[in-house]
């Protein structure tokens, strides 16, 4: 067997796993990727914990992240005083109002 022949038979493989498992493999199927799918693929609504995670999903340093947090509008919160968090969900719509 010679290695395009392996490797097709693998693709079949994977394929037929994909749809036992009940995936859909055509493309046909898949609504197209706008910016907007995919800010909602990638954002979750889970918390993002600590001012370093943070500044990392808005792509600032720490210190950035810091006085963002300062401000009213910003999405970032300490309710104990100490320990930062944000929605991812609302990070994205703040940094969108931004532009």
């Amino acid at each position: 067997m010679n290695v395009e022949m392996h490797a097709s038979a693998i693709d079949e493989q994977n394929d037929e796993t994909f749809q036992e498992k009940g995936y859909d493999m055509s493309r046909s199927n898949n609504p197209p990727l706008t910016p907007e799918r995919f800010d909602a693929m990638m954002a979750g609504h889970g918390k993002v914990w600590g001012l370093a995670n943070i500044a990392n999903q808005l792509g600032v340093s720490v210190d950035k992240a810091r006085r963002f947090a300062t401000h009213t509008d910003c999405p970032i919160y300490r309710p104990d005083g100490e320990s930062y968090f944000a929605f991812r969900s609302e990070l994205i719509s703040w940094l969108k109002t931004k532009r």
